[in-house]
């Protein structure tokens, strides 16, 4: 059933992100646009310009904001904009067409799983049954370096699976955690981890610093942190960002999982509204797929040295605080600071794109709950980032496939530079 305009009506007084909520429907945004606005007042609030406009706030900075507009709200928020000497500029005039031209092209990756390894397109984008499918196959092709690791199950029951690749040792080695795919709608997230890991395994016995880092690391690859959302962006909603499961006392469904983290929760950055895509949950931990990663690392003998969550978009390598615009400890920043630099750095040199370090809360917004903090202020886990990838909002969730072994390159890149560096510091200890 597809939804009628009387609903949709209906539906934006619900829910102040979707324009409808039926179980059965295909979630359409046609005449939904995408603006960028932006604004000189480093004080200037967002939230109370926007609180009785039920925009989708895509992507955010101390001086700019990305919107999704609904149709309905384009002409009133648009003056609003002009008396507030916000500027504004429509970045896509209907991403309803967007969606369309994506979705279009992906259809030709969903063909019969290919037989060999070789011929799996690592530059397409795949739903979770593809992914999951590749990763048996590829730790089955590779079990010399890769083991499947079960962390979890989702809230509808679908397994969160991680790869662990490391060259067996007998003693024990420390570890590095890379997570994707929290936000559902960031396809880029989970296409770049996937690149990242087969080409940790290609490389491995003829890049020396490839090798070396199997050798003294384990690497533990979560590609789908959120596998229902992650289903669902595929089959219902292409925009969807939250997990999959129902709120109590409400219509509502799902919880921002990079807010559900138990240190810091609440405040900042999130929502008390269960139909808000910011929304912190019920209470820390609340979702089982956030409860899964926390237990799986809190309960492993492994010590990690670096946690890195890939998101998109936006360009940006964000290190703790989230929660405050407070920075860490002077001698935490520095390190924190200088890995930072030295990832967007090596970002540069291969494509020539520029990437932008810095605490999380000053360089993007204040967020409480988040990964990262929770990785360092919880586990103590000294290099822990939140990666957002392409780009600049060009494309934002919606980043063509042609961008995927670009973007893929460059954060393989950046994962080695900060690979190298942990080395340096593991032999200096």
């Amino acid at each position: 059933m597809a939804c009628t305009k009387g609903m949709l009506l209906v539906w934006l007084l619900l829910l102040p992100v979707l324009p409808c909520l039926l179980a059965d429907d295909k979630i359409r945004y046609d005449g939904y646009q995408l603006w960028r606005i932006r604004w000189e007042d480093v004080e200037f609030s967002t939230q109370s310009l926007l609180e009785d406009f039920p925009v989708d706030i895509w992507n955010r900075s101390p001086m700019s904001a990305d919107l999704l507009v609904s149709p309905e709200i384009q002409g009133k928020l648009r003056a609003l904009l002009d008396l507030s000497n916000v500027t504004h500029t429509v970045v896509h005039p209907d991403v309803q067409l967007t969606i369309d031209e994506q979705m279009n092209s992906v259809q030709g990756s969903q063909e019969t799983f290919p037989e060999t390894l070789e011929s799996f397109r690592l530059d397409k984008y795949h739903q979770f049954d593809t992914i999951s499918k590749w990763m048996i196959r590829f730790a089955r092709g590779n079990k010399n370096i890769v083991t499947l690791v079960n962390v979890g199950k989702s809230y509808h029951g679908r397994r969160m699976t991680a790869l662990k690749i490391g060259a067996a040792s007998r003693t024990a080695k420390e570890g590095v955690w890379i997570q994707a795919g929290v936000h559902a709608r960031e396809w880029i997230a989970p296409a770049s981890v996937l690149y990242m890991a087969n080409k940790l395994v290609q490389d491995f016995g003829s890049d020396s610093l490839v090798t070396n880092l199997l050798v003294h690391f384990d690497w533990y690859v979560l590609p789908v942190l959120n596998p229902d959302g992650y289903v669902y962006s595929w089959k219902t909603d292409r925009l969807w960002r939250k997990t999959r499961s129902p709120i109590p006392d409400t219509v509502c469904i799902g919880v921002d999982g990079n807010r559900n983290y138990g240190f810091e929760w609440g405040g900042a950055g999130t929502s008390a509204d269960p139909c808000d895509n910011e929304y912190v949950g019920p209470f820390p931990f609340s979702e089982p797929e956030i409860y899964s990663v926390a237990n799986f690392l809190y309960r492993s003998s492994t010590k990690f040295r670096a946690f890195l969550d890939i998101h998109s978009y936006s360009q940006l390598w964000l290190f703790p605080w989230s929660y405050t615009l407070d920075p860490t400890p002077e001698a935490d920043y520095i390190k924190q600071n200088s890995v930072a630099y030295l990832a967007v750095n090596t970002i540069k040199n291969v494509h020539g794109k520029d990437y932008t370090p810095g605490p999380y809360a000053a360089t993007m917004y204040p967020s409480n709950g988040t990964a990262i903090d929770w990785a360092y202020g919880e586990l103590g886990i000294m290099y822990s980032y939140t990666v957002e990838l392409r780009d600049e909002g060009q494309y934002g969730f919606l980043l063509p496939e042609h961008e995927i072994r670009p973007t893929s390159r460059e954060l393989y890149a950046a994962v080695k530079a900060v690979g190298r560096h942990l080395l340096k510091e593991k032999f200096a200890d």
